[in-house]
């Protein structure tokens, strides 16, 4: 089954992109249409760890249209915001700027720039694939300096367990707080995880 899988797992990666895109070209993006409360309250989460990590560059994996990924840039660390969605870059350009870029990137597939003291995963692990985790759990780790910090938020459904994901992420890197958020006046649930180099 792993290897059948495998197999299919190029087929797998454009048929991703091509999703995404067609929900970006559908409107069908509920991520970027969040309310300007949730978008204050995760940006507040986002800047809780820049304050805590080594100077250095900031990634965005899954930045969609760059929105919250803009934020991070206003003090003059340089920030790459990454997707897998080539729609969503092109929306996302608009806000490039002098320390602030974006590119279309695939974590499972392509490489990731090393050296940054800070990644962030929004709503990004679940749609990996058990059978790749482990490789983008040692990519991550392998790209932030020591005492880097990795920052994870996944909106949690009812339905969604991601469990597994912290688990393993926790093999490879120091877990400093994994528990689950509540933004309570839209009661929307989440998992915030911090990960530290060490």
């Amino acid at each position: 089954m792993r290897k059948n899988v495998a197999h299919f797992s190029p087929f797998y990666h454009h048929y991703n992109a091509y999703l995404f895109n067609r929900r970006y070209q559908r409107g069908l993006t509920p991520w970027c249409e969040i309310s300007e409360g949730l978008f204050n309250w995760l940006s507040a989460l986002r800047q809780e760890s820049i304050a805590r990590v080594p100077e250095g560059r900031i990634v965005e994996i899954g930045c969609g249209d760059g929105a919250l990924t803009s934020q991070l840039s206003k003090n003059s660390r340089e920030v790459i915001g990454l997707d897998i969605s080539s729609e969503a870059i092109k929306r996302a350009k608009e806000h490039e700027r002098e320390n602030l870029t974006f590119s279309v990137h695939n974590i499972e597939r392509d490489p990731l720039v090393g050296q940054n003291s800070l990644i962030i995963c929004e709503d990004v692990l679940y749609y990996i694939p058990f059978i790749s985790m482990k490789k983008v759990a040692k990519r991550l780790s392998n790209a932030l300096i020591l005492g880097g910090i990795l920052l994870v938020i996944d909106y949690l459904p009812d339905d969604m367990d991601t469990r597994y994901y912290y688990q393993l992420l926790s093999r490879f890197l120091t877990p400093i707080r994994i528990e689950p958020l509540t933004y309570l006046p839209e009661n929307a649930r989440f998992i915030l995880a911090v990960y530290r180099r060490d």
